[in-house]
């Protein structure tokens, strides 16, 4: 890697901030610590893991539902 484009990676990282502070009107919203775990979606992370897995492996997959497991 070389100086500039290290270099250029840093200015990316603060570039929001740059934002934030060149204008007064904007305002910083925290999306809190379960924003991407409140947005997961479990069908489309089922489906891409299923199509990942059939790319990869050239195999058909085809999922079972387990069965019920008694409480201890």
């Amino acid at each position: 890697m070389t100086r500039s484009s290290l270099l250029n990676g840093h200015v990316r990282v603060f570039e929001p901030y740059g934002h934030l502070l060149a204008d007064p009107q904007v305002r910083y919203f925290d999306l809190g610590p379960d924003f991407y775990q409140s947005h997961r979606n479990p069908h489309r992370q089922e489906r891409n893991l299923i199509r990942q897995l059939q790319q990869l492996t050239g195999k058909t997959v085809i999922l079972t539902s387990r069965p019920a497991t008694p409480a201890a």
